[in-house]
């Protein structure tokens, strides 16, 4: 797993959540077009769907890479760096104690290289 990886995770939220909107607006409704058209918006409907199943597979990696961190402070900092895109100074208050920004960035570079190793 790579940060740039993880920073794609609140970006995937959106994105699902735009998704999931197109597909219940009305227009992407093949039933309201005309026969000439409809097989052209069945076909983007199709891929609309699509889009979104890959895209919530790989939220839900993300959020799995997190979740099965065994360190509480070490997901904790995951979690809100990555999952809630809180800045490195709001993860260290959030966290509280005499962590700074940059100590929560360091677990966080340390977790991953240590993964990657």
């Amino acid at each position: 797993m790579t940060e740039r990886e993880l920073a794609q995770l609140p970006l995937l939220s959106r994105e699902i959540e735009q998704v999931q909107a197109r597909l219940q607006g009305p227009d992407l409704d093949p039933a309201a077009y005309c026969q000439s058209v409809r097989h052209v918006v069945a076909e983007h409907r199709a891929w609309m769907e699509e889009l979104l199943e890959q895209r919530i597979a790989e939220r839900d990696r993300l959020e799995g890479y997190i979740a099965a961190i065994e360190d509480e402070q070490t997901r904790l900092v995951f979690a809100y760096r990555f999952a809630a895109s809180m800045p490195w100074k709001a993860v260290a208050a959030r966290l509280g104690g005499s962590l700074t920004a940059a100590e929560c960035s360091k677990i966080a570079g340390r977790h991953l290289e240590q993964e990657s190793a």
